[in-house]
């Protein structure tokens, strides 16, 4: 899904998405060492999805943000904008605590985020 050397703010992501991590997960041995990591991958991506599709989905008409936190943002800034911003800061602190995220917390998020961006491209392509 990412193409080769895509840079962002001079950011090479598709290295940093896709390389393996040296940090070492306490805990892990019998699911794989990397497998915190992975899934911090995966949510980094569905971040942004959720991003896309969310603006994808409000641009139909009757199709408003569901959560009570954003939707008074989104009126009064924009989607996009808020959306960059708050995305942003998630991605950031995902990444800087990656080694330290347990299973728990990431398996439900991975599971939460997939379900809110299929349900946001299938608010889109409704006809």
């Amino acid at each position: 899904l990412i193409p080769k050397d895509c840079q962002v703010f001079g950011v090479d992501i598709s290295r940093v998405l896709l390389e393996k991590t040296q940090h070492d997960f306490p805990g892990w041995s019998l699911l794989g060492a990397a497998m915190p990591f992975d899934l911090v991958r995966i949510l980094l991506v569905l971040q942004v999805l959720d991003i896309i599709s969310t603006v994808l989905a409000l641009r139909r008409p009757g199709v408003v943000e569901a959560n009570p936190l954003l939707a008074p943002l989104f009126k009064r800034f924009g989607a996009l904008p808020v959306l960059l911003v708050v995305k942003s800061a998630v991605c950031a602190l995902l990444w800087q605590y990656r080694a330290d995220l347990p299973l728990w917390l990431l398996l439900p998020l991975c599971a939460g985020y997939a379900y809110i961006v299929i349900n946001n491209f299938q608010l889109h392509t409704r006809g």
